[in-house]
């Protein structure tokens, strides 16, 4: 998808995490920047945890 618009989806601590529909396609991508990097999804629970993750890494706590 060249040229994505994306738009405001939630924020999960302080990461904001933002969205871009594919109507074509019938898909959806969901995106945030944490620490320098893109972190991407199609599907928004994984998108979520992958959020959780890097705040907890970056808090020293260990998965759980």
């Amino acid at each position: 998808m060249a040229n994505e618009k994306f738009d405001f989806f939630q924020s999960y601590g302080n990461i904001d995490i933002w969205f871009s529909q594919d109507t074509v396609a019938g898909k959806t991508k969901y995106m945030f920047w944490f620490m320098g990097k893109t972190y991407e999804s199609e599907d928004k629970t994984e998108i979520l945890n992958t959020a959780k993750a890097c705040i907890n890494k970056s808090l020293g706590r260990g998965s759980r």
